[in-house]
């Protein structure tokens, strides 16, 4: 199942979100305007030139116009899409970026997406995706792509699919037999973050994403998304957005 809706479109972006049941497949495709896509929840395998990848919480897919790709989604998988109608407008350099299929596994990627969400004016929307695609090319530079080792992909996976809960650093490294200063250290090597940055900003994606999906009160969001009350979301995610969950709600409406 899929439900899909507009949130804003005009001539330099048209930007939908949508949401996928468990397993949802989509055959090879194309789009006719280049996409950059946020994983607000859930995750999507994308293949493209046979080569997939997965994405979770936070990440962004770019792809350029009519690049063939097929996905399969899991269970409540939630992304907002922004097509880019006007990509001749952007600066050279940034049209240069968006010629090829790039993944970004980083979760920072929130604050572009509430950027150009509270940008009314096309000016301002353009400005904001060059800053992104410039912010993209450099995070993207700056990680280190090598595999990491099965641990340490093992406790992202425990990150992404447990970040609800209260996760500390030592009883992580229990898990895995190893000190907890190494395991902090390796972490930040491989994925640009420390554990508790890459927890707090899961937290605030899944908000989001509850936000978007779902008519639940704000205080079973909270504890949802591993916040001890209403208060405590709301202070957490005006520190990291700029803004209340009820004033992102309204602009996403």
């Amino acid at each position: 199942m899929i439900e899909k809706s507009s949130i804003i479109e005009n001539d330099i972006v048209t930007i939908t979100k949508a949401s996928y049941g468990d397993n949802t497949f989509m055959p090879d495709h194309f789009h006719e305007k280049t996409a950059i896509s946020f994983v607000l929840s859930g995750s999507i395998i994308e293949t493209v030139h046979n080569q997939n990848t997965l994405g979770g919480i936070a990440n962004v897919i770019i792809k350029p116009s009519r690049t063939v790709h097929r996905d399969i989604y899991s269970k409540d998988c939630s992304i907002i899409c922004i097509y880019l109608n006007a990509e001749n407008e952007l600066r050279t350099s940034t049209q240069n970026l968006l010629k090829n299929w790039n993944w970004l596994h980083s979760p920072d990627n929130y604050l572009f997406l509430n950027s150009i969400l509270k940008s009314h004016r096309e000016k301002e929307q353009l400005e904001c995706i060059d800053n992104f695609i410039k912010y993209f090319n450099t995070k993207k530079n700056s990680l280190n792509y090598q595999p990491p080792p099965p641990w340490v992909k093992a406790l992202k996976n425990i990150l992404d699919t447990s970040y609800q809960e209260s996760l500390s650093n030592s009883e992580l490294a229990k898990m895995f037999k190893i000190h907890p200063v190494y395991m902090a250290r390796v972490f930040r090597k491989f994925y640009g973050q420390s554990i508790k940055t890459y927890l707090n900003v899961l937290r605030i994606n899944g908000t989001m994403a509850s936000i978007l999906n779902s008519e639940e009160k704000l205080a079973h969001i909270a504890y949802d998304n591993g916040y001890a009350d209403q208060s405590h979301l709301s202070r957490k995610f005006k520190i990291a957005t700029g803004m209340t969950p009820r004033n992102f709600k309204h602009l996403t409406n």
